[in-house]
């Protein structure tokens, strides 16, 4: 009580003073405006005066404050703060200073506790507005923005200082620096990481775990560093909360306080308040870490989903596309957007839902790992082979698949090529048995002979078998070259080649017979006689230009080369029926031959 309480308590009478014991005791027990209020009327009703009405009202409603209290005009006592006063209206007809004096114990114990329950109440609103801030930023560093002007509004410090422990260097980064002097001049940077040796009496909160308060010049006071560089100059004294920013991460608060009793003002700071405001801002600070985690997981997933080579479909439970990459919109040659919103049997037919699909087994709960070839057929008319694996996703409490992952491959270029290379491979095992066969027919020839072999029938025989050997070698050395360079391994090499000279050794190599030798006319421009390149590839495709032109015709082979500017033109043309023109696609495909084409011709 202060001096006024106590005069006022001393004038009491006994059974008043009685009475305002127990009233004393209910307000201390208080904890809202309300009951101190209905405490006030019922003491003073207790003491024989007939209360008519007794509440808070703001000073600004223009009721004055009178020592002449009556019906007409109350007493109106204003609180401590200037905000807000208690109005008391007696029902007696004339109320006089005695009554005054009467109720004068009660009325100031009674203001003594409304001061500190509204100021109390003031605060908590106050509070709450601020939570509602802090939970309505989205980023971390709108977060701690907020949380330090709050600081500020709220407990009236001179400074916040909001730091991050950094373990990898040992250090606290200044993440956010507020001050009520907004013209103060302060040497820290936010961003800035300072070594925990600068600031040993941060660094013992964040060690220990528990609140710190220190002064300038008290028994734990701050050393010179953390008090010139930390804080601006007028800072006496400060608090240090440890709290954990995130589960993963520890923060530091730092708040300056000035007061002319900096010991007591650090005694009576009100830490639930800060407490308060603290596990509300871990909570949204974690909320924010949680979405920046699921975020970046959902861009690192469409990244993959739009950079995959394999076609990806999702379905919603209804079998209705909800997404798909790029590389299944490919397949359909449309954009991912009109793939969204189709059903399923749209896209694959009505198989795909019978019970052997890959679809119906993942329904049934039969999914295999192992992919299945589908044939689609496209709204173009063109079929596509693919490989397709269908994946369950996300069971819920029902044990049924919420959506369905559908991973596809294009393998219809790699079956067609496997069919040309099946094709091939059966062509090549016929060029290889015709030499074989001939060459094994001459070597018995010339066993069952024996020593009564003439010479030009040993001669004849040898010439055979050596052409034949030829072939041989000529087929196992061009499948060895394919072999070789699909693996990749083959450098290119540029040396000199003289054009004529290949020419004719290719047509050597040929074994051309004098009629066929005459059918081919070969003209080479003097300015296209010499050129840079690799030897042994430049004379393998003259090789296979000049042999096919020969095989497909019976008329002339017109080998030509020349120069056109700085490009170097080679043409092989013969007079034979030419390529049809829905062949010419694949001429560079490998292992691909015209349908037009008798298998009986060798190469």
């Amino acid at each position: 009580m202060n001096i006024v309480q106590e005069q006022a308590v001393a004038q009491l009478s006994m059974s008043d003073g009685e009475i305002w014991l127990a009233f004393a005791q209910e307000l201390m027990a208080a904890t809202s405006t309300e009951e101190v209020l209905h405490g006030v009327t019922a003491a003073l009703e207790a003491a024989g005066c007939h209360v008519d009405e007794c509440r808070l009202i703001p000073l600004e409603s223009g009721e004055a404050a009178s020592q002449e209290g009556g019906p007409s005009s109350p007493w109106v006592f204003p609180l401590e703060g200037g905000e807000s006063a208690l109005l008391v209206r007696l029902q007696d007809e004339q109320a006089c200073a005695a009554q005054y004096a009467q109720i004068m114990p009660y009325i100031s114990l009674a203001m003594a506790v409304l001061h500190r329950l509204t100021a109390q109440e003031r605060q908590w609103h106050a509070l709450l507005e601020a939570l509602d801030r802090i939970g309505t930023c989205v980023r971390e560093d709108e977060i701690l923005r907020e949380v330090a002007r709050s600081l500020v509004e709220l407990f009236r410090v001179a400074s916040v200082r909001l730091f991050r422990f950094v373990p990898e260097v040992a250090g606290f980064r200044l993440e956010v620096r507020y001050d009520q002097d907004a013209g103060s001049v302060v040497p820290t940077r936010e961003g800035e990481i300072y070594p925990v040796g600068l600031m040993p009496v941060h660094y013992a909160a964040l060690e220990m775990g528990n609140v710190v308060r220190a002064t300038c010049h008290g028994e734990l006071h701050l050393s010179e560093w953390e008090r010139e560089v930390i804080f601006p100059p007028q800072v006496e004294g400060c608090i240090i909360v440890p709290f954990w920013m995130t589960t993963r991460e520890m923060g530091l608060l730092s708040l300056g306080i000035v007061a002319p009793d900096v010991e007591q003002a650090l005694r009576a700071f009100p830490m639930p308040l800060l407490r308060a405001l603290l596990r509300h801002a871990a909570i949204a600070l974690e909320r924010t870490a949680l979405l920046w985690d699921v975020e970046s997981a959902r861009q690192e997933t469409e990244l993959i989903l739009e950079r995959a080579f394999t076609g990806l479909l999702v379905l919603s439970p209804d079998l209705v596309v909800q997404r798909a990459n790029d590389a299944a919109a490919q397949l359909w040659g449309r954009d991912t957007e009109h793939l969204r919103g189709m059903h399923v049997v749209d896209l694959f037919g009505r198989r795909f839902l019978h019970k052997d699909s890959p679809l119906a087994k993942a329904m049934e709960g039969r999914s295999d790992p192992s992919p299945q070839e589908w044939s689609l057929m496209l709204p173009s008319g063109r079929e596509r082979h693919v490989l397709v694996a269908v994946t369950p996703l996300g069971r819920r409490e029902t044990n049924k698949p919420d959506r369905y992952l559908i991973s596809l491959m294009d393998v219809t270029e790699r079956r067609r090529l496997m069919q040309l290379r099946e094709r091939m491979l059966a062509n090549m095992s016929h060029e290889l048995r015709t030499p074989i066969a001939v060459i094994k027919g001459y070597v018995e020839l010339l066993q069952s002979l024996g020593e009564e072999a003439d010479w030009p029938t040993v001669e004849s025989a040898l010439n055979v078998i050596g052409q034949r050997a030829g072939e041989l070698l000529r087929l196992v050395e061009m499948y060895l070259d394919l072999s070789y360079l699909e693996s990749q391994e083959y450098r290119l090499s540029y040396d000199p080649v003289v054009v004529s000279v290949t020419v004719e050794n290719v047509l050597y190599s040929l074994g051309l017979s004098p009629e066929q030798r005459a059918r081919v006319q070969v003209d080479i421009a003097p300015d296209a006689d010499q050129i840079w390149t690799d030897p042994r590839l430049f004379r393998q495709v003259l090789y296979h230009l000049v042999n096919n032109a020969l095989k497909f015709t019976q008329g002339k082979v017109y080998v030509r080369a020349w120069r056109e500017g700085m490009d170097f033109l080679l043409e092989v043309a013969d007079e034979g029926e030419g390529i049809r023109p829905e062949d010419l696609p694949h001429i560079f495909s490998k292992f691909y031959r015209g349908e037009a084409v008798a298998y009986e011709v060798s190469g």
